[in-house]
C-alpha cells in the first residue's frame, strides 16, 4: 500500500497517526515518517497493519 492508501484506510476506520503513536508510545511524526517510508518501525508497522486488519505485506514495496 501507499502512504496515501494507508493514511486512507487509517481514516475510514476513524484511527488517526495520533491514535496510533499513543499505542505504540512514540510521536506523531515518527508515525507519520513510517507511513511515508521515511523511518521503519516494526512495532510500528505492525500496530498499523492490525489495526487495518492487514497482514506486514502492506509495507511491502511493489517493483514497478
Amino acid at each position: 500500500m501507499t502512504a496515501m492508501e494507508i493514511r486512507a484506510a487509517l481514516l475510514s476506520k476513524g484511527i488517526l497517526l495520533i491514535d496510533i503513536a499513543k499505542k505504540c508510545n512514540a510521536s506523531k511524526s515518527m508515525v507519520s515518517n513510517v507511513v511515508a517510508g521515511r523511518r521503519k518501525s516494526e512495532r510500528i508497522q505492525m500496530e498499523i497493519a492490525t489495526t487495518l486488519g492487514k497482514g506486514m505485506e502492506i509495507w511491502e514495496v511493489k517493483a514497478s
